[in-house]
């Protein structure tokens, strides 16, 4: 279960760490790529929060509230 789990949050993570590297890389001077880290963060954020809802409902055994850490994308 627990590779399962990484399996369905690891996507949007890397996506946060490809677009934190934009930042980093443009110094964090460049507006337009702040904006839109902050909209993938969000949107992925959001969209991992759905998920981990839809998971729940669907799978009696799916750990809820454990792997919240994983969906925020903390590891």
């Amino acid at each position: 279960m627990e590779t399962q789990v990484l399996h369905t949050t690891i996507h949007r993570k890397n996506e946060i760490f490809i677009y934190g590297g934009f930042v980093i890389a443009t110094g964090f001077s460049d507006v337009t790529i702040l904006l839109h880290f902050g909209f993938v963060v969000g949107n992925l954020g959001l969209a991992a929060k759905d998920t981990h809802n839809w998971y729940i409902c669907i799978f009696e055994d799916y750990p809820g509230i454990a792997l919240q850490s994983y969906l925020l994308f903390i590891d």
